[in-house]
């Protein structure tokens, strides 16, 4: 439930509850929307001055089939186009949500301009070091008014034996 957090009046209510559908129904892997049907209009509004709307249409999906090291991740396809999967194995906090779903939006944005990404990992091992992570969460907090701290995310399945993404494998 949104009420009572951060996160209510920054996602829209039937988001969140295609997330809680799709944590008990195993994660469907099937897009739920994007940016404009994540959002509620204020942080939309927000999010539009620092993002492009081709950024903000970027598909969300919620699948099973990311590892347990990944809350979220945005991913360019082979025919260049990119989704966000979040993944649905996790009962994750509405404010962390919130937040994560900001910061791969910005990945979104981020690869538009033609951030090197592969040149950051080489660069930067550590993943929390990495300059395109390090402004997009800095930029999530900024927008949202807070940075999540203390939050503990709940797995409820097990990992699959064939992941579609592991942060490891970067």
């Amino acid at each position: 439930m949104l009420q009572g957090t951060r996160a209510a009046g920054q996602l829209r209510q039937p988001f969140w509850g295609l997330y809680i559908r799709a944590r008990f129904l195993n994660g469907e892997d099937k897009p739920c929307g994007n940016g404009y049907m994540v959002f509620e209009d204020g942080t939309l509004a927000n999010l539009a001055q620092h993002l492009s709307a081709e950024a903000l249409a970027t598909t969300v999906m919620f699948t099973d089939r990311l590892s347990n090291r990944v809350l979220a991740v945005h991913l360019t396809l082979r025919d260049g186009s990119s989704l966000i999967a979040v993944n649905a194995r996790f009962k994750i906090d509405p404010e962390l949500m919130a937040h994560t779903l900001v910061e791969e939006y910005v990945h979104a944005q981020q690869i538009l301009n033609g951030v090197d990404f592969a040149s950051q990992r080489q660069q930067f091992p550590d993943y929390e070091a990495r300059p395109y992570e390090r402004d997009a969460k800095a930029l999530a907090s900024d927008l949202l008014g807070y940075t999540p701290a203390g939050f503990q995310t709940v797995l409820i399945r097990d990992e699959p034996a064939l992941v579609l993404y592991d942060r490891h494998a970067e």
